[in-house]
């Protein structure tokens, strides 16, 4: 799910810099065409994994950085 969300952030509400603020929502309809470029599409799968990584390090920082209150919580849920 966090890869089809982050798909959309840049491809169907144009959330991102380098691919720009376009939507390719109504032209991917067709699954068997893409309704962009090879340099497009090269350029939207780097972004995402991008998107992707930096997310997941950015939660694995917060995890440490809330770690005690985290393990209050859990303590509390048990």
């Amino acid at each position: 799910q966090v890869t089809r969300m982050a798909y959309n952030m840049v491809t169907v509400f144009g959330m991102n810099r380098d691919v720009g603020q376009v939507s390719f929502y109504r032209m991917m309809n067709d699954q068997f065409r893409k309704p962009y470029s090879d340099s497009t599409a090269s350029k939207i799968d780097d972004e995402v994994r991008s998107l992707v990584e930096s997310q997941y390090i950015r939660a694995q920082e917060l995890l440490k950085d809330k770690r005690q209150e985290l393990e209050i919580l859990a303590n509390e849920l048990l």
